[in-house]
């Protein structure tokens, strides 16, 4: 809910809540107070996931699957355009949910 909704800190999710929360089954914030006392951690990496995709954009990298090594679009165009890597041994990580695609 706060990746697919962009909620970046508490105040957004409580006004969120307030706006939307019986469309999850959320009357009020009791509940998600509760949840966030037994999940801090990683509900506070979900917000700063948020923030960073706010501050720094949703921009696609790409895992070579051989070196393990992160590569931009633009690095990962000169590896395969220099046949060093094929186009099917680097996979794409989506920093919007942070999962590996094939690429």
């Amino acid at each position: 809910m706060i990746a697919d909704n962009d909620i970046a800190n508490i105040i957004e999710l409580r006004d969120f809540v307030e706006l939307f929360g019986s469309e999850y089954g959320l009357q009020s914030m009791k509940v998600v107070n509760q949840v966030l006392r037994s999940h801090t951690g990683l509900v506070r990496l979900y917000f700063d996931g948020v923030y960073q995709r706010r501050k720094y954009g949703n921009q696609a990298r790409f895992v070579d699957r051989e070196t393990g090594e992160v590569l931009t679009s633009i690095e990962k165009k000169k590896r395969t355009s220099m046949s060093l890597t094929k186009e099917h041994d680097i996979n794409v990580i989506d920093t919007s949910v942070g999962a590996l695609k094939e690429g």
